[in-house]
């Protein structure tokens, strides 16, 4: 303690450590981060388990579309890098999602939970395109 006077004990603020950063977020936040990084991994999951039914449905030399913009698919790959590509870009959405949560914890910001919200519904999209890359594919290469 510092700064006894008259009998008054004032604490040290340099020795107090900072609170963990799940009490800053709440209940209810803590709740919802959860539900969000579940439902991510989840959704991240589901793209694995889309390519993987496109790697044993479509023929083996089937071109698989990329979408480099947002005006249509800008290119096709080889069944392989198309099927490893869609997953690998919700893998990182979900990481740079989860890399700006945990910088928002390691920072102590009250607001860090806001960040998340949008992630279950951009790898819903992803999820939603590559299903339709996926179709686009079989139906160029003949099998529909």
């Amino acid at each position: 303690m510092i700064g006894e006077t008259a009998g008054e004990q004032i604490p040290d603020v340099r020795l107090c450590k900072r609170p963990a950063a799940w009490p800053l977020l709440g209940k209810i936040g803590v709740l919802m981060v959860t539900a969000e990084l579940t439902l991510g991994g989840l959704l991240v999951l589901a793209m694995i388990a889309v390519s993987v039914r496109g790697w044993l449905t479509l023929p083996s030399d089937a071109r698989v579309p990329i979408r480099h913009r947002f005006g249509g698919y800008g290119g096709y790959l080889s069944k392989t890098a198309g099927l490893v590509a869609w997953p690998a870009g919700g893998i990182i959405v979900y990481g740079l999602f989860v890399g700006v949560f945990v910088e928002g914890l390691a920072t102590h910001y009250r607001g860090t939970g806001a960040t998340l919200l949008f992630m279950p519904v951009v790898l819903a999209v992803l999820t939603t395109v590559q299903v339709g890359a996926i179709r686009a594919a079989g139906r160029s290469s003949g099998r529909g």
